[in-house]
């Protein structure tokens, strides 16, 4: 048990000194200290602002995905322009995070309603509890903040509703797959 403990403040170590280093060179050290946390809370990364950490997932962890997440205290932005405009600097300045910024780009993500429902009904269907959907999915569009707060009475409203509502009907169909599948095993 000592081993894994020592590798994950290894780790850890290594990507506070990323930021440091990544602060200056890219920054100016104009960033405040944030603390850099590896942890298997959330998929990809995450930015808290008010207690100035960035999560990581360890399974995901790397420079582009620190350098995401900076862009983001730099920003005080989701994936909006000024997100995307922190993005664009960093590439100008050598940063290699072109494919981080591709996949926000308006013309590349769902943004419709519809595609966003997919998702909530897809995740459900994958097993994915409600919490986690509306914290992931709501998250990477726009709807809640980094503590999963809703960022406006609008998409509370459309997470209460139409989300949770998508969310369980993805929730049923996998139930009906997996009694469909148990009467077969029974047969």
């Amino acid at each position: 048990m000592a081993a894994p403990q020592k590798n994950a403040v290894s780790v850890t170590q290594k990507f506070q000194r990323l930021f440091d280093q990544y602060n200056r060179r890219f920054f100016g050290g104009r960033l405040p200290c944030y603390t850099v946390v590896i942890s298997d809370r959330f998929t990809g990364g995450r930015h808290d602002r008010r207690h100035r950490t960035i999560f990581l997932n360890p399974a995901q962890a790397s420079g582009k995905l620190l350098l995401h997440e900076m862009a983001h205290a730099a920003a005080n932005d989701r994936h909006g322009k000024n997100w995307q405009s922190e993005m664009q600097r960093l590439i100008s300045l050598g940063a290699r995070v072109k494919c981080e910024l591709e996949g926000y780009l308006r013309t590349n993500r769902p943004i419709g309603m519809p595609q966003i429902l997919g998702q909530f009904e897809d995740a459900a269907f994958a097993r994915v509890s409600w919490h986690d959907a509306r914290t992931n999915i709501g998250y990477e569009n726009g709807l809640v903040d980094a503590t999963g707060a809703p960022s406006d009475r609008s998409a509370a409203n459309f997470l209460r509703t139409k989300a949770f509502s998508s969310w369980r009907k993805g929730w049923a169909a996998r139930k009906r797959e997996d009694a469909c599948a148990k009467s077969l095993e029974t047969s």
